[in-house]
């Protein structure tokens, strides 16, 4: 978990001093707007989608206008973003762990 959590780190760290790809971003442009269109592809979909932009930007039509607003953000936004936001005071860490199973108890289900 160590070694994930330094992996991490290092590629936070470098999304703050080196701007990422043309072809990296795109990539990943096209990776969201995908992930919206399969969102939107059933009702129950749409019905979360609405939700969490009214949600999360105080109005549903955001929504529609998301793509346009990805398709927009360049190198230089990721890189100011990650400076500003992805600070080590402010990060939290949660590891999570598959609790040991408890020892069957003797004479159980005699």
């Amino acid at each position: 978990m160590e070694e994930n959590e330094k992996a991490c780190y290092q590629i936070i760290e470098r999304l703050k001093t080196q701007k990422v790809s043309d072809e990296t971003l795109q990539r990943i442009k096209i990776k969201v707007r995908a992930a919206l269109i399969r969102r939107l592809d059933s009702n129950s979909g749409m019905a979360d989608a609405l939700t969490s932009y009214y949600a999360n930007y105080g109005d549903w039509r955001k929504l529609f206008t998301s793509i346009d607003d990805t398709g927009k953000v360049t190198a230089d936004d990721v890189m100011r973003v990650a400076k500003e936001y992805l600070l080590a005071e402010t990060r939290t860490v949660v590891y999570t762990v598959q609790p040991k199973a408890a020892p069957a108890a003797e004479g159980a289900g005699k």
